[in-house]
C-alpha cells in the first residue's frame, strides 16, 4: 500500500508569487531611476540656465561699451574715408555679435524647455513685408532681387510677433546668403481662412537628400554649405521649427542640390482677445494732459529756500551697476545733462536713495549682494520712495522678464546692447509723463475718487490724501506748506520732494492751483461775489487773487461773472 502526501508551500514560496515581488521591485526601481533621472536633467538644467545666463550678462554689457561708442563715433563728419570705412566695418560686425548672441539666448529657452508663446493679433502681411525691408540693402550687395507677393493686403491672425520675426529673418538671411548673386529670392505669402503659409525660396546651393534628414538637428550644417564657407552657428533653422512648432504649426523644405531650396511655414489661424501691451505698463501716469505751471507766488506763502529750490537745475540720476566700465560710460554719457550718482549694487544703492533721494533710477538687474529686480521692489514698496522713477538694464530679452520688472514698478525696461540716445530718450519722455499728471490732480475736486490717477497704490494714495488736505483747509489763508506738510504727517522737505516728484509742483503751487481751479467752480455758479470767491478759496486780498487768477486762467474773476 502506498500513501502520497503532497505538501503545498505557502504563497510566499510560489513562483508566482516570487514573479510578482521581483515585478515590483523591478517596477520601483524603474521609477527610481527616473526620478532620479529627471532630477539630474532639472539639476543640468538649472545649471545650463545659471551659465547662459551669466554669460549673456558679459557679453551683452560688454556689447553695450563695444556698440554704444560706435554709435557716437557715426555721429562724428570729419572721419576720412578710411575712417569710415573702418567703423562701418566695425558697426556691422558689432550688429552681427549681437544677433548672434540673441540667437544663442533664444536657442537656449527653447533648448530646455522654457520657450513661452505671447499671442497678439498682428497683420501678417504687414510683418512679413517690414522684415524684408530690412534685408533690402543686404540683398543689393550681390544683387540679389527680393521678390514678395501675397494674395491679401491685410490678413490678422494671433501670433507671438518677436518669435516670429525671428522666424521670416532666419528665412530670409539663408535664402540671400546661400543664393548666387544676380538671381531672386521669392516670399510668397498665402493667407486662407483656416491658415497661412509663408514659403520662401531661393535660387541658391540647394540641400542634398542625406543633408536634408538633419538640417534640423542642433549645429548641423550641410556638406555643402561649410564648403561653401559660410559663416553659420547651425541653431537658426532649429529656432524656426521650435517657434512655428509653438504655433501648432509645420514647416516643410523641398531642395535640389545647386538648383535652390523652397523653405514653407504653415501655421493654423487663431484669435486671442486684445491684452494691453508691455508697453502700456511702462509709465506710472495714466493721464497726458498738461497743464501750464504758474509759479507766481505771494509774498508770505513761500520762504527764500523753497524759492531756490525752484529755479531751474540738474535733475540727480541714481546709476546702479557692478561693472566698472560702463558705470564709467553711462556717467561721461549723460554728466552734461544730469548729475550723476554711482552705486555698485542694490543694497549699496537703497543706502543712497534713502538719503539723497534722487530723480530716477537707472538699475542693472543682475548683480551682488542686491540684484535690480529687489532693489525695484523696495522702491515702488517704500512711501518715501514710491515716487522715484526706475529705469531697468538687463542682457535678458525674455519677456517674462520685462513684465516681472514692469509688475514691480518698473517705468521702463531696457535691453543691452543699448544705444545712448534711446536711453536718454526714455529718461527725457519718463520726465515729460510725470508732468502730465498735474491736471488730472488738481481737477480731482469735482471727479470721482474712485479713479486711479498713478498705477502705484502709495502714490495715488498720497496725491488723494494730499488734495483732500487742502480742500479741507481751502478758505484757510494761513494753510501753507509748513501746515500741509503737519497735516499729512510728513516732513516739509519729504512733502516737497513727493509732491515735486508726482505733479511737478512745488507744495505751495499745488495749493494755489487747487484753490484757482476751485475759485473758477465758485464763480462760474453765480451764486458768489469775487470778494466772497477770494475769502472761499483762502486768498488774502482781492487784488492778488484776480492777479494770479487772470495769469492761470487767461481771464479776470469779472470777466467771468460777465
Amino acid at each position: 500500500r502506498m500513501l502520497s502526501i503532497q505538501i503545498v508551500p505557502p504563497y510566499w514560496d510560489t513562483w508566482w508569487f516570487r514573479l510578482i515581488v521581483f515585478t515590483i521591485i523591478g517596477i520601483i526601481t524603474f521609477f527610481i531611476l527616473k526620478i532620479y533621472t529627471n532630477r539630474l536633467k532639472q539639476r543640468h538644467a538649472e545649471d545650463k540656465i545659471r551659465f547662459f545666463t551669466n554669460t549673456a550678462h558679459d557679453i551683452r554689457t560688454s556689447l553695450t561699451l563695444i556698440k554704444a561708442p560706435i554709435e557716437e563715433l557715426n555721429k562724428e563728419k570729419s572721419l576720412s574715408d578710411k575712417g569710415q570705412y573702418y567703423l562701418n566695418l566695425a558697426t556691422e560686425q558689432s550688429n552681427r555679435l549681437s544677433f548672434v548672441t540673441t540667437q544663442l539666448l533664444d536657442f537656449q529657452k527653447v533648448d530646455i524647455g522654457k520657450g513661452q508663446v505671447f499671442l497678439i493679433m498682428v497683420n501678417i502681411v504687414e510683418l512679413v513685408s517690414r522684415r524684408i525691408s530690412m534685408f533690402e540693402a543686404t540683398a543689393k550687395k550681390d544683387n540679389i532681387n527680393l521678390v514678395f507677393s501675397s494674395d491679401k493686403d491685410v490678413y490678422i491672425t494671433a501670433v507671438d510677433e518677436l518669435k516670429f520675426e525671428k522666424v521670416v529673418d532666419n528665412l530670409i538671411s539663408n535664402a540671400i546668403k546661400y543664393s548666387h548673386p544676380h538671381s531672386n529670392v521669392e516670399i510668397n505669402l498665402t493667407c486662407k481662412r483656416e491658415e497661412w503659409i509663408l514659403a520662401v525660396r531661393d535660387y541658391g546651393l540647394g540641400i542634398s537628400d542625406n543633408a536634408q534628414n538633419k538640417l534640423f538637428r542642433e549645429f548641423y550644417r550641410g556638406d555643402n554649405v561649410a564648403n561653401s564657407k559660410m559663416v553659420g552657428s547651425g541653431i537658426g533653422l532649429l529656432l524656426v521649427k521650435s517657434y512655428v512648432s509653438m504655433h501648432n504649426g509645420e514647416i516643410i523644405l523641398k531642395s535640389k542640390v545647386n538648383e535652390g531650396s523652397t523653405f514653407t511655414i504653415r501655421v493654423p489661424y487663431k484669435e486671442v482677445a486684445e491684452t494691453a501691451s508691455p508697453q502700456a505698463t511702462k509709465t506710472d501716469i495714466k493721464t497726458n494732459i498738461p497743464i501750464e505751471a504758474d509759479h507766481n507766488t505771494e509774498g508770505s506763502e513761500i520762504s527764500i529756500k523753497e524759492e531756490e529750490e525752484l529755479t531751474p537745475k540738474k535733475q540727480t540720476i541714481l546709476i546702479v551697476e557692478d561693472n566698472g566700465d560702463l558705470q564709467n560710460f553711462l556717467n561721461y554719457s549723460l554728466q552734461d545733462l544730469y548729475n550723476i550718482t554711482i552705486a555698485n549694487d542694490g543694497l549699496e544703492a537703497w543706502q543712497i536713495i534713502q538719503k539723497k533721494m534722487p530723480d530716477l533710477v537707472i538699475s542693472d538687474i543682475m548683480m551682488p549682494e542686491m540684484d535690480g529686480l529687489e532693489l525695484c521692489r523696495l522702491i515702488k514698496s517704500t512711501f518715501e520712495t514710491s515716487h522715484t522713477p526706475v529705469i531697468l538694464l538687463t542682457s535678458l530679452s525674455e519677456k517674462t522678464k520685462q513684465l516681472e520688472g514692469l509688475g514691480l514698478g518698473a517705468d521702463d525696461y531696457i535691453t543691452k546692447p543699448f544705444d545712448i540716445m534711446i536711453l536718454t530718450h526714455r529718461i527725457k519722455s519718463i520726465v515729460k509723463n510725470r508732468e502730465a499728471v498735474r491736471d488730472k490732480a488738481v481737477k480731482m475736486i469735482k471727479q470721482n475718487d474712485n479713479e486711479l490717477i498713478f498705477t502705484n497704490e502709495l502714490n495715488d494714495r498720497f496725491v488723494k490724501k494730499a488734495v483732500e488736505v487742502i480742500n479741507n483747509n481751502i478758505s484757510n489763508s494761513l494753510f501753507g506748506k509748513d501746515e500741509f506738510a503737519s497735516a499729512m504727517n510728513v516732513s516739509s522737505s519729504l512733502l516737497y520732494k513727493k509732491i515735486k516728484g508726482l505733479t511737478g509742483q512745488s507744495p505751495t503751487d499745488f495749493i494755489k492751483i487747487i484753490r484757482l481751479n476751485y475759485s473758477l467752480e465758485l464763480l462760474q455758479s453765480r451764486k458768489y461775489t469775487i470778494t466772497e470767491v477770494s475769502e472761499l478759496t483762502g486768498f488774502s486780498s482781492i487784488g492778488y487773487f484776480s492777479t494770479v487768477f487772470k495769469k492761470h486762467f487767461g481771464k479776470s474773476p469779472t470777466e467771468i461773472l460777465n
